[in-house]
C-alpha cells in the first residue's frame, strides 16, 4: 500500500503521467490511503487491487477482489475485518456495494468553472490566469462542436457561475490550503466581472435538448479538504439553484475528480456523481450503487491528451468510458480542428451502433427512454428526445 497523497494529487497525476508502459501499470497497482490514516493488522490486495482510504480511518483487515476497488469516505472508523468482494463505498451510515451498467455507453462531460477556480491558484499567478479562466468563448466553441455533432454533454457548473452579482459573502466560513474559498472575489456583477457571472452562457446552454446542466459545488470545493459544515451549505446552495432555475440537478462532479461525502450528495439530491476512485487514468465503468451511480473518470479530452484519447477509442466498443474537459483549456491552444476531428469519431461510432452516448442522467436510461438534457423542468420548456 503507497501513501500517495503526502507526494501528489491524482488530478496531477493525470496530467503529468501519461499511461504509457511499466510506469502505467506500476501506478495502477497502487492504493491510496488517505492521509492521517491508522492502518493496523492484515492487508491483501491482489493486483490489481484498488483501494482508497480517505482522512481519520482505521482498518484491522482489508482484502480486495481483483479489479474490484473500495472507497472509505472521511471520518470513518473500521474495526476488525473489511472485505471487499464487489465495488465499494463505505461511509458513515452505510455500505454501498454495486456493479457495472450494461451496455458501452460513454458520457462527456465539462467543468464549467470560470474565474471561481482562481481560488485554487497563487496569489503570485492569478493576474495572468484571469484570462485563463475566463472561459466565455471556449463554451460557445464547445457547445457549438458538440450540437454539430449532435453529442449530449453534461456541464459541470460551479454554482457561483448562476449569479449576476454578490456582496461576496456566501456563508461558507472555512478555508482551503491556499487560503479562503473566495480570496479573489471581485464581489461586483456580470458587468464588472464576467468571469466570475454567466448566467447568460447557462441560459443558452439550456436550449439545447442534448445538454444537462450539473453541479461542481458552489465555489470549486475540494471536498476532501471540506467539513460536513460546508458540504452541507454546499447542498443548500444547489437546491437554491433548483428552485430559482427550475432545474432537476441531479449530476454532480467532484473538482480534482476527488470523492467524498457521499451520503450528502445523495441526501441532497445527486443521484448520478462523477470522480475518480483508486485508479490512475484511463479508468473505466459505470457503477451502479442503487441510491446513485458512480462515474469512474476514464480520461480528460485537452490539446495535449488528444492522441491519447484517439487511441482510447479503438478499444472502446463493448465497455463504458467518462471522458471529460475544462473548458478554458481549450483557449490556450488552437488544438479545435483536432478536437472535432475526435468529436466526429465518437459520433461516427455511436452511428454505426458501436457505442452509445448520454448524458450522465440519462447513461442508465435504455436509449429509448433516454431523454435530452438540460432543459427546464417548470413548464418553460419540454425536454426532447
Amino acid at each position: 500500500m503507497r501513501e500517495l497523497g503526502h507526494f501528489f494529487d491524482s488530478y496531477s497525476l493525470y496530467l503529468n503521467l501519461p499511461p504509457q508502459g511499466s510506469r502505467m501499470r506500476r501506478f495502477a497497482e497502487c492504493a491510496r490511503a488517505g492521509r492521517d490514516s491508522l492502518v493496523a493488522g492484515r492487508i491483501e490486495l491482489p493486483s490489481p487491487g484498488f483501494v482508497e482510504l480517505a482522512s481519520n480511518v482505521r482498518l484491522g483487515s482489508l482484502s480486495a477482489g481483483r479489479g474490484r476497488y473500495l472507497f472509505v469516505d472521511q471520518n470513518v472508523a473500521e474495526q476488525g475485518e473489511l472485505r471487499c468482494a464487489t465495488h465499494c463505498i463505505r461511509t458513515r451510515e452505510r455500505e454501498y456495494a454495486g456493479g457495472e451498467l450494461e451496455g458501452n455507453v460513454v458520457t462527456v462531460s465539462v467543468d464549467f468553472e470560470g474565474g471561481v477556480a482562481l481560488s485554487h491558484a497563487s496569489p503570485e499567478t492569478w493576474h495572468h490566469l484571469r484570462r485563463f479562466w475566463d472561459s466565455r468563448e471556449c463554451v460557445k466553441k464547445l457547445a457549438a462542436l458538440f450540437r454539430k455533432y449532435r453529442i449530449p454533454v453534461t456541464w459541470a457548473v460551479c454554482g457561483h457561475l448562476f449569479l449576476r452579482s454578490c456582496g461576496g459573502n456566501h456563508g461558507f466560513k472555512e478555508s482551503d490550503w491556499l487560503g479562503d474559498w473566495f480570496l479573489h472575489d471581485p464581489c461586483t456583477d456580470l458587468k464588472a466581472d464576467p468571469s466570475w457571472y454567466m448566467p447568460e452562457v447557462i441560459e443558452d446552454l439550456l436550449g439545447t435538448p442534448r445538454f444537462e446542466i450539473g453541479y461542481h459545488t458552489f465555489g470549486h470545493f475540494r471536498y476532501r479538504h471540506c467539513s460536513e459544515e460546508t458540504v452541507r451549505l454546499d447542498m443548500e446552495c444547489a437546491d437554491r439553484i433548483r428552485k430559482e432555475w427550475g432545474l432537476k440537478l441531479e449530476s454532480f462532479v467532484f473538482p480534482y475528480n476527488e470523492c467524498g461525502y457521499f451520503d450528502l450528495l445523495k441526501e441532497g439530491g445527486f443521484t448520478n456523481i462523477r470522480g475518480n476512485i483508486g485508479r490512475v487514468l484511463p479508468a473505466y465503468g459505470t457503477i451502479d450503487f442503487g441510491a446513485f451511480r458512480f462515474f469512474n473518470t476514464t480520461q480528460m479530452f485537452a490539446p495535449e491528451t488528444m492522441q491519447r484519447c484517439r487511441g482510447l477509442l479503438e478499444g472502446l466498443e463493448g465497455r463504458s468510458a467518462n471522458f471529460y474537459t475544462h473548458c478554458y483549456q481549450w483557449g490556450e491552444r488552437d488544438a479545435w480542428a483536432e478536437l472535432e476531428s475526435w468529436l466526429a469519431k465518437l459520433a461516427a461510432m455511436r452511428d454505426r451502433g458501436a457505442i452509445r452516448l448520454a448524458t450522465m442522467r440519462d447513461a442508465h436510461r435504455p436509449p429509448a427512454a433516454s431523454m435530452g438534457g438540460a432543459v427546464k423542468d417548470a413548464g418553460k420548456r419540454e425536454e426532447a428526445a
